[in-house]
């Protein structure tokens, strides 16, 4: 028996989809999402992020008025951005620069994304909550709680090894 990967190994019958990065918003959503705490409200107004402590939120001409938090769990594309204060976790992860016409944008691989991941408020609360969920889910079964968090984010159950991992 012959697998695909014997067979095309080049893929060029596009049997599997390529690796790709997720853009700023989207792994800003896909946080939200896999953790079961997205807001999938569509249309209205935008709404205003919370900004990490230290950024000044107050301006002459302009006040940067905080969100609730389930107006702050909706799609990035629903976050207002504004031209001179640019939300930090998002230019972390390459958003458009607002200042200049951008037709593509230039992926980095970059340190304070990783410490972003590691250390930033969303993803841990991410985790948390879906950690939390986990429980309710499957109860105290390790391998239920396993076998159900590669369900949810990876879509799809682990094989042996990453079990015992």
């Amino acid at each position: 028996m012959l697998f695909r990967s014997q067979v095309d190994p080049a893929n060029h019958l596009l049997w599997r989809g390529a690796f790709r990065r997720l853009d700023a918003e989207g792994v800003r959503d896909a946080l939200l999402l896999v953790s079961d705490r997205l807001n999938r409200d569509v249309g209205g107004p935008g709404f205003f992020e919370q900004l990490p402590a230290g950024v000044e939120l107050k301006y002459e001409f302009f006040d940067w008025p905080t969100s609730s938090l389930e107006e702050r769990r909706r799609r990035s594309l629903y976050m207002f951005q504004r031209r001179n204060l640019v939300h930090p976790a998002m230019e972390v992860f390459d958003v458009a620069d607002a200042n200049l016409p951008c037709e593509r944008r230039r992926p980095s691989i970059t340190a304070p994304q990783v410490l972003l991941l590691l250390n930033g408020d969303l993803a841990h609360n991410a985790a948390r909550a879906l950690a939390e969920r986990l429980r309710s889910e499957c109860g105290p079964d390790q391998t239920a709680q396993v076998d159900r968090l590669y369900e949810r984010v990876l879509n799809r159950l682990p094989d042996e090894i990453e079990r015992a991992l």
